[in-house]
């Protein structure tokens, strides 16, 4: 077996070249600066945007927003789809993507612990920290199911979405300014001075 778990297979060329791509192809750079920029709130649209490819490419009668925003509880019926489409390329990778998904949905819900934790400023400002730590490991999950999409649509490099939009820009300025209220709290209860709090 190939070391490279995303080396495309022998098996003849890709018949999806004239096919519209069933999942949304994201380069793994950009992922990765917007997933990280705006707090792991690009999950959403993550989400949304692979609903809606499968909704199209398929004609499958499904609600892309809903699914977006209760993604723990479709993320395993995601992923088996993007398993399957790997399988039917021909392709393979070194990993079920089953396990991504059960990952996802543990990390998810810790992370939602810590979130309202840190909210109800229980335990600050570790919860903060934590909280906010949990984004690398999440985001390494999905990063991995992006490069396996990105495989499978035969695009390995996401190079057909891989640069930054005004749109982008604007989220990671909004994303920023969050970050930078952040670490300010987090700097605040470390000094002990949680009172010059707005």
């Amino acid at each position: 077996m190939d070391s490279n778990p995303y080396a495309v297979s022998e098996a003849g060329p890709a018949e999806s070249e004239f096919m519209p791509a069933q999942f949304c192809i994201v380069g793994i750079r950009k992922f990765v600066i917007l997933f990280l920029a705006t707090h792991g709130l690009y999950t959403l649209y993550w989400f949304y945007s692979n609903w809606n490819a499968v909704r199209k490419s398929t004609g499958e009668r499904v609600w892309p927003a809903g699914r977006a925003i209760l993604s723990i509880f479709f993320v395993h019926a995601l992923f088996r789809k993007m398993q399957q489409k790997i399988e039917e390329s021909g392709k393979e990778i070194a990993f079920p993507l089953a396990s991504l998904a059960t990952r996802f949905v543990v990390l998810s819900i810790l992370t939602n612990v810590l979130n309202r934790l840190s909210v109800n400023e229980v335990l600050s400002p570790l919860s903060d920290i934590l909280s906010s730590a949990m984004l690398l490991p999440l985001c390494l999950t999905l990063q991995t199911a992006q490069k396996a999409v990105n495989h499978a649509e035969d695009d390995v490099h996401g190079a057909a979405n891989d640069s930054l939009s005004l749109v982008n820009y604007l989220w990671i300025v909004i994303g920023l300014i969050f970050w930078g209220a952040k670490i300010l709290i987090i700097l605040s209860y470390l000094s002990g001075d949680v009172t010059a709090l707005p």
